[in-house]
This record gives structure tokens, C-alpha cells and sequence, in this order.
């Protein structure tokens, strides 16, 4: 949030209101720039895995830490030694966080291997996910295949009917015309059994 307060605080004070007795536009879409991004950054969550041993060290950290009254005791200790022999100055030896003890070490291991064992867990996911991923494009492309094919297969379906409708066709004027043969065949016979008589 600093850097962008320190970009407007430039912009601001870099930049006139008024150039040639007109607003300055130029000025207001660097402010429109920053705020874009500064929009953009609040739309986003830190999703971070909550280590429920870390956390506890981290809110029991104050046990460590000495307060004001001891580190004045402990500095008016370096100042009188150093004030007795001011030749060889006596080297601040006293840590103001008091040594990390045992357990806390214990449990800072405790932590990394956890952290060891999360990281390679989220590598497996990844793994799978890929792994998963890579099966849905193999799936797709398989129902992609069998769509055309099945396409492929109706066209040639849909060709056949039609040159069964066409042979249909075909078969009904063929057999109109030997319908009309035969009538022609029985009027001419009729004719000539008149003409026998």
C-alpha cells in the first residue's frame, strides 16, 4: 500500500491541475492507473495454510521477549563494566531475547518436516490434477471421434434413404408404365376381336 500512496503523493505534487487554462487528463489517468491496480489487489484474497504449531509459537513469542525494566538492568550492567575498564570494552554479551530453548527448537522442527510433508502432498495433487486434466483432453478427443464417426455414419444413412426414395420413384413410374402397356395391349386386343366379327 506504501509504494501506491507514494505513486499518488508524486503524481500530486509532479503534476498541474490547469495546463494551458484546461484539466489536466494526463495527470487523471496515472491517479486512474493507480487506483486500478490498488482495485485490482482488493479482489484478491491471500489464501494462506494455517500451522496451527507455528501460530502458537509465533502468539507465545512474548514469554521470550524481555520488557523494558530488564533490558535497562541489563544495560546499566554493560555500561558499569564497560565504565570500569575502559581500555578493553567489554563486548554486549547478553542477548535481549533469551536463548531459544530446547522444546521451542523441537517444535520449529516439528514444523519444517510438516511443512516438508504439505509441500510434497501438494506436489501429488498437482500430479493428479495434471494426470486428470491430461485424461479429460484424452476423453474429449475420443467423444470428439466418435461424433464425427457417428456423423460419418448418419450421412451415409441419410444417403441410402435417399437413393431408396429415388429407386421408389423409379419403381412407381416403371410400374405406371406397364399399367399403361397393359391397357394399351387389352384395348388393341378388343380392337382386333371387333375387327375379326
Amino acid at each position: 500500500m506504501g509504494i501506491f500512496l507514494t505513486d499518488l503523493t508524486f503524481i500530486e505534487d509532479g503534476n498541474q491541475k490547469i495546463v494551458d487554462g484546461l484539466i489536466n487528463f494526463s495527470k487523471c489517468k496515472k491517479y486512474v492507473e493507480v487506483i486500478r491496480n490498488i482495485q485490482m489487489y482488493q479482489n484478491f484474497r491471500f489464501q494462506f495454510l494455517e500451522v496451527k504449531e507455528l501460530k502458537d509459537l509465533l502468539l507465545n513469542m512474548k514469554k521470550f521477549i524481555l520488557d523494558e525494566k530488564e533490558l535497562f538492568e541489563i544495560s546499566r550492567k554493560i555500561e558499569k563494566k564497560q565504565n570500569n575498564n575502559t581500555k578493553t570494552p567489554t563486548p554486549i554479551t547478553t542477548p535481549i531475547i533469551s536463548t531459544t530453548p530446547k522444546s521451542l527448537q523441537e517444535q520449529i522442527k516439528k514444523i519444517e518436516e510438516e511443512n516438508k510433508n504439505i509441500e510434497e502432498k501438494i506436489k501429488k495433487i498437482e500430479n493428479k490434477i495434471n494426470e486428470i486434466t491430461k485424461n479429460i483432453e484424452l476423453s474429449e478427443k475420443q467423444i470428439n471421434d466418435k461424433n464425427t464417426e457417428y456423423e460419418n455414419f448418419n450421412n451415409e444413412i441419410n444417403k441410402i434413404v435417399s437413393e431408396i426414395e429415388e429407386n421408389k420413384k423409379e419403381i412407381k413410374k416403371f410400374n405406371e408404365d406397364i399399367e399403361n402397356i397393359s391397357s394399351d395391349i387389352i384395348l388393341s386386343k378388343m380392337e382386333l376381336e371387333e375387327m375379326n366379327k
